[in-house]
């Protein structure tokens, strides 16, 4: 079959079936495909309750897509961080639509850094159990460098090593924001405002033995142990087989995630087409379960807008049915989910991430075949681009800021806290902070031990708003009232000749003991 990227005057029609991602099987089937004349447009008609059409050509108008879908690039990311105004067609599309085993991967990425040194750091995390590594290409203005109130955000391809469409459209994502940094404003805001860090493939050992064209199997699913890493993690509940050891892909995203300052991640799978939010698991209290199996997080309303800024910028995921022909009562509201409403999973990644750090990760499904024909590559980046950018942006919204002492210097490890979500985040080793929030109003409080004040501010988070700057000050608990003065002082004073004249004289006096 020739090409979907080279295939015009054409209309291709697929009927695909919901993967049940819980047994790792699904009647997929691939009923049809034909072509036909259609006024020289390209497009891929995908069945739904209402028979959508999907066109493939960006510049065609489709009456019942989201306003998000049809945004240029540069608009989206535009609404959060200003930037000059470009249309898609100035874009640099990505050109290496095939799949990458291990050797082309390697090869792949080790070309882009040699070839983006001054934005990008190839780095492994650690190792399959085969020995493979698991390679993370960061891309920031400043490579292998932690700025100072810049966010940290991340994303995760191929854990499931025959869901490879993740594996490729990050690939894919990677070339697109190297090749558009130098000459488009709005990718370069994006990167100098951002330290991205992609993963590709979680499971590189079950990529190799997976298979195109496999629609519902589960070969190279797990890791080469067979495990199912997305049920890996330590959980909420007592372990289970899965879960009781942990693999060295999971210890190595275990460390990773916990050595760097991550604000927000998604983690890429295949086997349906919708965004999957916290909590995965059920819950050890009933009573934290409604009756339809949904288990909350304290940050619900906050999950639900991440994982709305994935599907609504997505050309069909919003729509909410993502395999009609096999399962059509299927139905997932604005095309996102609770994770334990649409199945519990025990030791999964998403929650870990929540649980045990200050990201905030979803489970994206971006489609009901797994591992699908080469040729179709070029669709999955088309439909998928944008939401890979609204998504990047999230991270840019909610508050931020620093928590200093009385002298400016940074405090780390500092608990933020906002009144009635059970849930902190901490000030990182150079003081900076982020916490994502829903739009509302908000108490905020900063507080440390070893300090001997709390420090409470009350912040008005809107809607696509670039984040609100909160900056916390905290006294050192050991600070003698005398000592907070003078640190007060200099605090106020630094910039002003005066006043460091006077600091100095009382120092002269003896008059603060210290």
């Amino acid at each position: 079959m020739a090409s979907i990227a080279s295939v015009t005057w054409s209309v291709i029609t697929l009927t695909v079936y919901l993967h049940q991602e819980v047994s790792g099987t699904c009647p997929l089937n691939l009923t049809s495909l034909s072509a036909a004349q259609n006024n020289g447009t390209e497009r891929m008609d995908i069945p739904t309750a209402r028979n959508t059409t999907i066109f493939l050509d960006d510049d065609v108008p489709v009456a019942n897509r989201t306003l998000t879908s049809q945004m240029p690039m540069a608009a989206i990311i535009n609404k959060i961080l200003p930037c000059k105004p470009s249309n898609d067609s100035d874009f640099t599309e990505p050109s290496d639509f095939r799949y990458h085993n291990y050797e082309n991967l390697t090869s792949l990425m080790k070309s882009l850094a040699i070839g983006y040194p001054n934005i990008t750091h190839l780095y492994s995390i650690g190792k399959s159990v085969l020995g493979r590594e698991l390679w993370v290409m960061e891309i920031s203005s400043k490579p292998e460098t932690h700025q100072p109130g810049v966010p940290e955000f991340k994303y995760v391809g191929n854990m499931h090593g025959n869901e490879v469409i993740g594996r490729e459209i990050l690939i894919n994502l990677i070339e697109f924001l190297l090749k558009n940094y130098g000459s488009l404003d709005c990718i370069r805001k994006l990167v100098d405002s951002t330290r991205i860090h992609i993963l590709p493939s979680m499971n590189p050992d079950g990529f190799e033995v997976s298979k195109e064209g496999d629609f519902d199997g589960v070969t190279g699913r797990g890791n080469h142990n067979n495990i199912d890493l997305n049920r890996n993690f330590p959980d909420l509940l007592p372990a289970t087989e899965e879960n009781r050891v942990q693999q060295v892909e999971t210890l190595a995203l275990m460390k990773w995630i916990k050595d760097y300052p991550f604000v927000l991640s998604a983690n890429l799978h295949g086997g349906s087409l919708l965004a999957n939010y916290p909590f995965d698991d059920a819950a050890q209290d009933a009573s934290a379960v409604d009756v339809s199996g949904y288990h909350k997080s304290p940050d619900d309303a906050l999950f639900r807008q991440l994982a709305n800024s994935y599907s609504q910028a997505h050309w069909s995921m919003y729509e909410g049915h993502p395999c009609p022909q096999a399962y059509r009562d299927d139905f997932f509201p604005d095309g996102i989910t609770n994770g334990a409403q649409w199945y519990p999973v025990p030791g999964g990644m998403q929650d870990w991430n929540y649980l045990n750090s200050n990201t905030f990760e979803i489970t994206l499904e971006l489609g009901c075949w797994k591992y699908p024909d080469e040729e179709h590559l070029p669709r999955f980046w088309r439909v998928n681009k944008r939401s890979l950018l609204a998504f990047m942006i999230e991270v840019h919204k909610g508050i931020r800021g620093f928590v200093v002492d009385r002298l400016n210097r940074p405090v780390a490890n500092a608990t933020i806290r906002v009144e009635s979500i059970d849930h902190d985040v901490f000030s990182s080793a150079d003081g900076d902070y982020w916490r994502l929030l829903a739009p509302g109003n908000y108490r905020v409080t900063a507080w440390r031990s070893g300090y001997g004040n709390s420090t409470s501010q009350n912040v008005t988070v809107t809607e696509d708003a670039p984040a609100t700057v909160l900056n916390f000050t905290l006294s050192s608990a050991e600070e003698s009232p005398k000592a907070a003065s003078l640190a007060t002082l200099l605090h106020s004073n630094m910039e002003n000749s005066a006043g460091i004249s006077i600091v100095f004289f009382l120092f002269v006096l003896g008059g603060y003991n210290m």
